[in-house]
């Protein structure tokens, strides 16, 4: 998932410093490797709420492994004019969750709000430098994401199919 634009240069520290250097359009690859986590976890599950949970449990797991990363999708882009990549990010990311939901399903900015929502979540953990501690929070996310989508009950036996981290 390639985004449109170039990082402002006041990002581009923290980008040379994520990719080793390279070309500042090199930290895309960043992105797309959470995508790529995001995928396989969800390919590997036959039920979409089990996809959503999957894909929860990868991206956390992404952020821990790869910090500097998150911050800069979650951060770093935030706080610059490139505010319209993290809308695109959130956006697609959006698309994801919604692709195969069940047919009465919530609008597509729900599905938005629900994303962004995670990220905030992350991006205030990356700030107070406990990334480490998001995995605990999978259940909470997972329960707040499946909500709208098939209700109390069900989004809490989701939740609780999770393993303690």
């Amino acid at each position: 998932m390639a985004l449109p634009g170039r990082l402002p240069t006041a990002v581009w520290p923290r980008v040379s410093a994520i990719t080793g250097g390279r070309d500042v359009d090199d930290f895309w690859s960043g992105l797309e490797r959470l995508e790529k986590v995001i995928g396989g976890a969800c390919s590997r599950q036959e039920e979409w709420p089990a996809r959503v949970v999957a894909g929860i449990c990868a991206a956390l797991d992404f952020v821990a492994t790869e910090p500097d990363v998150a911050r800069t999708l979650t951060i770093d882009l935030r706080a610059t004019d490139f505010d319209g990549d993290y809308l695109s990010m959130i956006g697609q990311l959006g698309q994801r969750l919604a692709a195969e939901a069940p047919e009465q399903h919530p609008t597509a900015s729900t599905d938005q709000a629900l994303v962004g929502g995670i990220a905030t979540v992350v991006a205030d953990h990356l700030r107070a430098g406990r990334e480490a501690e998001l995995g605990r929070l999978a259940p909470e996310l997972v329960y707040l994401t499946l909500l709208p989508y098939v209700g109390f009950d069900e989004a809490r036996r989701w939740a609780d199919s999770i393993a303690p981290v």
